[in-house]
């Protein structure tokens, strides 16, 4: 179950950037399709992750991964629809690459 959570992670952040750059480009139907694709990944994370800490029977760094998990697909659609909007801010960036390096971490140092 590890690797199938593992490979949808690196799906969703390979779609979430696909995303990102086909919308920059100009090519609004594509970012759309992608944006559909990418949420649906986003649910298969969220489904398999639940799962997984159900599995390490709820010790609290899963919950506190999980939590983190959960603020990064957040952060992650913030970013794509204030592309859509045209609109700039910074700060979701920074907070995703933060949010994004504690994930990993917690997800191959801590638990495993």
């Amino acid at each position: 179950m590890v690797h199938i959570h593992t490979g949808l992670w690196s799906l969703l952040l390979i779609l979430f950037v696909l995303s990102f750059i086909i919308l920059r480009l100009g090519n609004e139907q594509g970012y759309k399709i992608l944006h559909m694709l990418t949420r649906l990944v986003m649910l298969l994370v969220i489904v398999s992750g639940f799962m997984l800490v159900s599995a390490y029977n709820f010790i609290p760094i899963t919950l506190v991964k999980g939590s983190l998990a959960l603020f990064l697909i957040g952060l992650m659609e913030m970013i794509l629809l204030d592309a859509y909007k045209g609109e700039r801010r910074p700060i979701l960036w920074v907070l995703f690459i933060i949010d994004l390096l504690v994930v990993m971490y917690i997800g191959y140092k801590m638990i495993g």
